[in-house]
């Protein structure tokens, strides 16, 4: 859908224009499911496609149009997460770290993870936590 609301648009806005010529368009329907990293995703959807949408739309996009957009970016969104949440367990796999993972009564990944750089030596772990009950769970370490 959300494609095919670019499409009409590009013809309401220059007949002779189409999808296929315009670059952000060509990358996204080719790669929309494989976005690597969350700075690649801001600035596909916020430096380079919104802008794009405004200019097409001339500022002035309907509540259900932007619904199409920001539904479309929720869902390119979930990809990305799906990917990096799969990038992290290979990663995880090559450091022979995956035991992190599997067992159900360990602490969380991060707590794991910090646990296991404080073993390695390392004195200062930064860990950004917005839940009370986060940073209990790291109480012990410390």
């Amino acid at each position: 859908e959300f494609f095919n609301v670019i499409e009409n648009q590009l013809y309401t806005f220059d007949n002779s224009s189409n999808s296929s010529e315009i670059s952000i368009l060509v990358l996204l329907r080719k790669n929309w499911m494989n976005i690597s990293n969350p700075e690649a995703f801001m600035n596909i959807f916020y430096i380079k496609l919104y802008p794009f949408i405004d200019i097409i739309f001339s500022n002035s996009i309907s509540t259900p149009k932007k619904d199409v957009f920001k539904k479309f970016e929720k869902v390119c969104w979930k990809y990305y997460l799906r990917n990096a949440s799969a990038n992290t367990l290979i990663y995880l796999k090559s450091k022979k770290l995956e035991n992190l993972l599997n067992d159900p009564k360990s602490k969380s990944l991060p707590y794991n993870l910090c646990n296991d750089y404080l073993k390695k030596g390392i004195d200062h772990v930064l860990v950004g936590m917005r839940k009370a009950n986060y940073v209990d769970e790291f109480k012990d370490l410390f």
